[in-house]
């Protein structure tokens, strides 16, 4: 079982097991490169919001060089 950190309207997070994600996400999840200034730094899986701006909000907080290198931007893939 995976286990993902989610924020809340609140600001509080929690965490939901990959089963709560699909039943949150009606088990549609969308894929996003990450993007540190010209170079690749990872990819996420979000199974809400599914915009670039959710996508660029977990980059940011889940992806070390994100946070590390000023923030990243996504691209659907």
């Amino acid at each position: 079982m995976s286990i993902q950190n989610a924020e809340t309207n609140s600001g509080l997070f929690v965490e939901l097991s990959t089963e709560e994600q699909q039943l949150v996400s009606g088990g549609y999840t969308s894929r996003w490169a990450c993007i540190s200034r010209t170079e690749y730094a990872d990819k996420v899986d979000i199974w809400w919001g599914h915009t670039q701006q959710d996508a660029e909000w977990a980059c940011n907080n889940w992806v070390p060089k994100c946070t590390n290198d000023g923030g990243c931007q996504a691209f659907q893939i």
